[in-house]
């Protein structure tokens, strides 16, 4: 996203035209800021939010999921990281509302267990000791710097979690199929990389993988064989 940045260039890209730095120069500037207000969280006043690593972290994780969000966390990162403490202040105060606010409580807390549910319902290990869990964590933190932290959460609940899905899968995915698999990815996805739906058609027979050069496969570039 940095380099992407860079080289689009002050006028299409709000944090080249705030510190007129290379790429590699804003996501060390990014990572050092992740770092101190992971030291030092920020209280605001106005949302109630202590904006620490992990909301950061959480924020910049959804909304990179693909390139049609970069422009908007582009935006708000440029005061947060080359404003006055001022500017900086104001814009964490403006985006901390898709994190959390006094009146967001109900709306937020009825999405939890659907999305527990999900992530839950048919994973096999399960403990009630933190000793247990702990060495997968630490191997989150070590996998990837956005999401092992803020995984963490998703991790200690499903550990605990007290229901199990009827079906769940205990095979692999290596399999002769009646016909074969058609696998559709893209390669602008940060989240589900074009290499994971490789590794997976690699364990079906005949399976081919259609490659759409953007954020997602659209049902008419399926019928007309694009990608």
């Amino acid at each position: 996203m940095f380099e992407s940045c860079y080289a689009a260039g002050p006028n299409r890209c709000a944090l080249a035209a705030a510190s007129n730095r290379t790429g590699a120069e804003m996501a060390r500037d990014f990572y050092n800021f992740i770092e101190k207000i992971t030291a030092s969280p920020v209280g605001l006043d106005g949302p109630g939010v202590i904006f620490d690593g992990f909301n950061i972290k959480t924020l910049i994780f959804s909304q990179t999921y693909d390139v049609t969000s970069w422009k908007e966390i582009i935006a708000a990162m440029a005061p947060i990281l080359y404003g006055t403490p001022d500017e900086s202040f104001a814009a964490l105060t403006a985006i901390a509302g898709g994190i959390a606010t006094p009146n967001a409580t109900t709306p937020k807390l009825g999405m939890l267990e659907p999305n527990m549910a999900i992530h839950c319902g048919d994973r096999i290990p399960r403990t009630n000791s933190y000793d247990e869990i702990h060495p997968h964590l630490l191997r989150l933190y070590d996998t990837s710097y956005y999401q092992g932290g803020p995984n963490a959460f998703v991790q200690n609940a499903c550990a605990q979690w007290p229901w199990k899905a009827k079906e769940i899968y205990q095979g692999n995915f290596e399999a002769k199929t009646k016909h074969p698999i058609l696998v559709l990815s893209n390669s602008l996805d940060g989240q589900t990389p074009l290499i994971s739906a490789k590794n997976m058609s690699a364990g079906f027979e005949g399976a081919v993988i259609l490659e759409n050069d953007g954020t997602g496969v659209s049902r008419d570039q399926c019928l007309e064989g694009k990608g």
